[in-house]
């Protein structure tokens, strides 16, 4: 029921749709978001084409809100346990797709786990309509249409794949909308940041200590303590210098942390506590840069 029917209708489409939407899906993905975003927070002012247009403030109030995103599908999908379609753990064969390349396309056009909500509508939303709204410019319209064409894709995407139902994407979409509405209206990075690790914290209560939420949880509150430390002092712009250590700092510190928590075995409390030094580490990451770009130049020069 939860299907409505699209799923019968798109069953029909040719292969060479379906191989194009396993590439398309992954505008939706959370590396690619998070990238996104954090590169926003981390550059914004020296971004091209962004640049005048975005400010620190505002971009870690988009960073709050994919944050939040992530927190409400690691709560949802336990919550909810309602499963994926059939066969969504398996690739459909096809011609298309050199068999050098098969492993690649199964890992792409594949879902596992609980279907409700979908992560990658909930996360497209938060994301693309959390940097329109940071990214300030006078074509607003023109924002908020390109992100809605994002949010529409990928959510279509999921549906070409065979790894959501049509209620499952609605409904993330519906998620990410609230949580974008209840973020602009708090505004202030600290509370945003707060807020999602707020619906963390509800999930441990209700759900349980699972890891992802146990990870979101410490993203969330690291990212949180993280501002109220030191937010105060993001608000210079970044020098190139800055922006370049903080490129490599970034760099540096974040494979090590993605491998003890995606590699190597650990507890939830030791995974916690490696997500919440993940949260500070995203926060602080720019006044990290700014420091060691002055300290650098001050032995050089």
């Amino acid at each position: 029921m939860r299907g409505l029917g699209v799923q019968s209708w798109l069953s029909g489409l040719p292969d060479a749709v379906v191989v194009l939407f396993s590439l398309v899906t992954q505008l939706g993905d959370v590396w690619l978001l998070t990238l996104l975003v954090l590169s926003t927070y981390w550059f914004g002012p020296r971004l091209p084409r962004v640049g005048d247009a975005v400010d620190r403030e505002r971009a870690a109030v988009a960073a709050g809100i994919l944050l939040a995103g992530f927190a409400v599908v690691a709560v949802g999908k336990p919550m909810f346990e309602l499963p994926r379609p059939p066969g969504a753990g398996q690739a459909s064969p096809t011609a298309l797709v050199p068999e050098v390349l098969w492993p690649l396309y199964e890992y792409l056009s594949t879902g596992t786990g609980h279907g409700f909500p979908s992560g990658h509508a909930v996360g497209s939303t938060t994301a693309f309509g959390g940097l329109a709204w940071a990214i300030r410019t006078d074509r607003h319209r023109r924002r908020v249409a390109v992100a809605a064409g994002l949010i529409a894709v990928v959510s279509l995407s999921r549906l070409v794949l065979g790894l959501h139902y049509l209620v499952d994407v609605l409904a993330g979409i519906g998620f990410g909308v609230v949580v974008l509405g209840v973020a602009i209206r708090l505004r202030s990075p600290t509370r945003v940041f707060g807020f999602g690790a707020l619906i963390a914290a509800v999930g441990l209560a209700v759900v349980g200590p699972l890891s992802d939420i146990v990870l979101v949880a410490g993203v969330t509150t690291g990212a949180w303590l993280g501002w109220i430390a030191v937010g105060d002092e993001m608000a210079r712009p970044p020098t190139r210098e800055g922006a370049a250590a903080t490129a490599t700092a970034g760099i540096v510190s974040g494979g090590p942390l993605l491998i003890a928590v995606e590699v190597v075995p650990t507890t939830a409390v030791t995974a916690g506590a490696v997500a919440f030094v993940g949260g500070l580490a995203v926060v602080a990451m720019p006044l990290t840069g700014e420091r060691v770009a002055k300290r650098i130049g001050s032995k050089t020069g």
